[in-house]
């Protein structure tokens, strides 16, 4: 699964563009959270663009600095 991924390699941002981003941002938030066990923080925004999740992701500081990469699903 593509959030276990996501966790698995240590992503601390994920911004969701496009049509139901809204829903698709919900679901990896519950994923994420899942029975509550986990002990792992990941940030999640939904955006009507890719350039503004861009945009979003490459003024992040601290924690939330690195490498941002596209995922086209």
């Amino acid at each position: 699964m593509l959030v276990e991924e996501f966790i698995r390699d240590g992503v601390v941002f994920v911004g969701v563009a496009g049509k139901d981003s809204t829903k698709i941002e919900d679901t990896i938030d519950e994923i994420v959270l899942g029975d509550g066990t986990r002990n792992y923080e990941l940030l999640t925004s939904s955006h009507e663009t890719v350039e503004d999740a861009l945009d979003l992701a490459g003024s992040m500081s601290g924690d939330f600095s690195g490498d941002t990469h596209v995922l086209t699903i």
